[in-house]
C-alpha cells in the first residue's frame, strides 16, 4: 500500500512540474514578445549600404555627397582603437537618411524614454565609420570632423539639435549647430538661369527685324551700302522704327561702333504752318547682313559656335540638375567620434490628436499575441518612425500630420495602411476604436513601392 501511494505522488508531481516549466517558458516568451529591443532593429534586414571611399589619412580629405552633405577629415587625425597611429590609405564608410522610409529601413530608433513617449522628427541623419584593412578606426583625442549635413526640412532651425546614438543604443544629449545656405547650389542654379544668349546668325532669322534703305543722289556717300540688308539691334527715336524707315530723311549718317555693329543716325526738318522749324531724329543700332565669301566664312564660324554653345548649355544644365537635388540648406557642426548622428527635434503631445485602439484584418490569420509584429507609424511630414508592439495597439497615436503605417508580417508580407486611410482616422477623433483593412504586398514589392518615396526631390518638404 505504501508503494502505491509513493507512485501516485510521482504521477501528480511530474505533470505539475512540466506545467510550471511550460507556463514559465510561455510567460518568458510573452515578456520577450512585448519587450522593445534597444538599439538598431532593421525590419527587413540589411537594406542601405555604406558608400566607401579610400583616402590618404596623412592629408586633409573632403568628401561630398549628391545631397550636398560635406565631410572634412583633417590630416593625421585617425588611429586604431588600441591607440596605434594610422598611416597611409584608409576607408571612409558613410550613409545618410533623409526620408521616413530611409529611417524605417535603417531600424535606427526614433522613440525612447521609460514610457517611449519621446519621439524624434528628423532634419537629416547619417552614419560615419572609418577602417583600415577591415579594422575599425577612431578619432585621436582633440581631433574632430567638420560636417555640413544636408537639411531638407522646411522648418528651419527651430528646436532642432544634433544627437549621437551612444554605443548604437541610446541617444545622448542634444547639441547646437549652425544652419547655413548651400552656397555651391545657389551659385550653380543662378548660373543656369543666366545663360548667355545664342550665337548670332549672320543670315538673321524669322524673329529678326531686317531692313534696307535707298541711296539716291542726295546720299552718294552711301552707295557702298546700296545693296545691303540690315538687322535691327536697337532703336531710339520720336516715332516707331517701322515708321521711321518710311520717312524721307534729310540726312543719314552711318558710324561704326564696335565690331560689326553700326549706328545709323537719321535727321529731318519739317516746318509748321506758322513757319516754325521742327527737327526729328532717330538713331538705329544695326548690323549689316554679310554677303558672298564673308557670309560663307561667317556661317561656318556660326555653326561651330552653335555646337560649342550647345555643349556648354548641356554641361550647365547637367550641373543645375545635380545641384537641384542637393539640399538648399546645410546643418553645420563638428563631431569627436565616429557613429550615428541625427539632427532632430522632439515631437510633443500637441502633435497627437488622440490615442486609439486598432484591430487589423491580418490578425485572423497571424495572431499578434503569438507572433512578433510591430506597427510602424510612418510620419511622412515630420520625417520619423514610431513603432508599437501588439500589446500596445490599444494606445496607437493619431498624429496631426500626414502619416501611413506598415506591419512586417512573419509570412513574408507587409501589411500597409496608406496616408489616405490614415486620414480617415484623423477625421474621426471622437472614435476610440477602428477596424482597419490593410494592403498586402511581398517584402520585395514593398521595398520597390517605397523607392520613389525615398527620392529627396519627391518630398513635399523639399526647399527650392
Amino acid at each position: 500500500m505504501k508503494m502505491i501511494t509513493k507512485f501516485n505522488k510521482r504521477k501528480v508531481i511530474i505533470p505539475v512540474l512540466i506545467t510550471l516549466v511550460l507556463t514559465g517558458g510561455l510567460y518568458a516568451y510573452y515578456l520577450d514578445l512585448i519587450a522593445y529591443k534597444k538599439g538598431i532593429n532593421e525590419p527587413f534586414g540589411h537594406q542601405i549600404d555604406f558608400v566607401r571611399q579610400d583616402f590618404n589619412s596623412e592629408e586633409d580629405y573632403i568628401y561630398r555627397q549628391p545631397t550636398g552633405t560635406e565631410i572634412f577629415i583633417p590630416a593625421n587625425s585617425l588611429e586604431f582603437e588600441d591607440g596605434q597611429t594610422v598611416k597611409g590609405e584608409v576607408t571612409l564608410k558613410f550613409r545618410e537618411y533623409h526620408t521616413p522610409f530611409d529611417v524605417l529601413l535603417s531600424g535606427i530608433p526614433m522613440q525612447f524614454g521609460a514610457e517611449r513617449d519621446k519621439m524624434f522628427s528628423s532634419a537629416g541623419m547619417f552614419e560615419i565609420r572609418g577602417e583600415k584593412n577591415g579594422k575599425p578606426l577612431k578619432l585621436k583625442k582633440g581631433k574632430s570632423i567638420d560636417v555640413k549635413l544636408a537639411n531638407y526640412s522646411n522648418k528651419g532651425k527651430a528646436d532642432f539639435e544634433i544627437f549621437k546614438l551612444e554605443n548604437d543604443r541610446d541617444w545622448g544629449e542634444g547639441k547646437d549647430f549652425d544652419l547655413i545656405e548651400n552656397q555651391d547650389r545657389k551659385v550653380i542654379l543662378a548660373k543656369a538661369k543666366k545663360q548667355r544668349p545664342l550665337p548670332v546668325n549672320p543670315n538673321g532669322d524669322s524673329t529678326d527685324f531686317i531692313f534696307s534703305f535707298v541711296a539716291d543722289k542726295l546720299f552718294k556717300h552711301l552707295q557702298v551700302w546700296k545693296k545691303s540688308q540690315w538687322k535691327l539691334i536697337g532703336y531710339k527715336g520720336t516715332v516707331p522704327v517701322d515708321q521711321a524707315l518710311r520717312l524721307d530723311w534729310d540726312n543719314l549718317k552711318i558710324t561704326q561702333k564696335t565690331g560689326n555693329t553700326f549706328e545709323l543716325k537719321l535727321t529731318v526738318s519739317r516746318y509748321r504752318k506758322n513757319g516754325e522749324e521742327v527737327k526729328y531724329e532717330s538713331i538705329i543700332i544695326a548690323e549689316p547682313l554679310l554677303k558672298g565669301k564673308q557670309l560663307e566664312l561667317a556661317l561656318k564660324k556660326y555653326e561651330k559656335e552653335l555646337v560649342k554653345y550647345a555643349d556648354e548649355i548641356a554641361a550647365i544644365n547637367r550641373e543645375a540638375e545635380r545641384a537641384q537635388k542637393e539640399a538648399a540648406f546645410l546643418s553645420r557642426f563638428s563631431i569627436m567620434n565616429f557613429g550615428i548622428y541625427n539632427c532632430d527635434k522632439f515631437l510633443n503631445s500637441n502633435d497627437i490628436l488622440v490615442h486609439v485602439q486598432m484591430e487589423f484584418d491580418f490578425e485572423a490569420e497571424i495572431n499578434p499575441l503569438i507572433n512578433r509584429i510591430s506597427a510602424y507609424v510612418i510620419l511622412e511630414e515630420d520625417n520619423g518612425i514610431v513603432s508599437y508592439n501588439s500589446s500596445d495597439w490599444n494606445e496607437i497615436p493619431i498624429f496631426k500630420t500626414r502619416c501611413s503605417m506598415a506591419f512586417v508580417l512573419p509570412d513574408g508580407f507587409v501589411a500597409y495602411v496608406d496616408n489616405s486611410t490614415y486620414q480617415t482616422f484623423q477625421n474621426q477623433t471622437s472614435k476610440r476604436f477602428f477596424k482597419v483593412e490593410t494592403k498586402r504586398m511581398k517584402y520585395k514589392d514593398f521595398l520597390e513601392f517605397i523607392k520613389p518615396k525615398q527620392k529627396r526631390l519627391e518630398l513635399d518638404t523639399r526647399l527650392s
